[in-house]
């Protein structure tokens, strides 16, 4: 958005640019900045939730965080189903669902910063037990990591 606005091609938007921008942030609704923005060719994606908040993601960060995931777990045994991740597309988000992953890159991170022996294995988990590991595993990374905004 911004390179569609920048004129001059100088690196920055000056107050007439940025005017100019907003004018069309208020066209296209106004009400949710990140709707406006010109996405060329898809590179961002929105999800809606049931409750009808709005995540928007780029699928360049998506890319690199499974790229990145695959490469630091490959050769770990309870979540080799899900290696490799798929970068171009969301399976991302269907091998973290269950926090299996992220308490792996926790132990990477740090050995045994996870007990195993506490997590919930197996492929066909209810929806507390997935709770159970990802709380756990949140509980860990807020010790490591300010995390902000984020649950179970």
């Amino acid at each position: 958005m911004l390179s569609k606005f920048d004129k001059d091609s100088d690196g920055s938007i000056d107050w007439i640019e940025f005017l100019e921008m907003m004018q069309q942030v208020k066209k296209a609704g106004g009400s949710n900045f990140g709707q406006a923005l010109d996405t060329k060719g898809g590179a961002a994606a929105q999800v809606t939730s049931e409750s009808g908040g709005h995540h928007n993601y780029l699928m360049e960060e998506v890319s690199m965080i499974a790229r990145t995931i695959t490469r630091a777990c490959k050769d770990d045994e309870l979540i080799a189903d899900r290696m490799p991740i798929n970068p171009d597309n969301d399976d991302l988000f269907h091998a973290c669902s269950d926090g299996m992953v992220l308490i792996h890159l926790l132990n990477h991170i740090e050995k045994d910063s996870v007990d195993m022996r506490t997590v919930n294995k197996g492929s066909n988990l209810n929806l507390y037990k997935v709770r159970e590991n990802l709380d756990q595993a949140f509980a860990v990374a807020k010790g490591m990591i300010k995390v902000v905004g984020i649950d179970a």
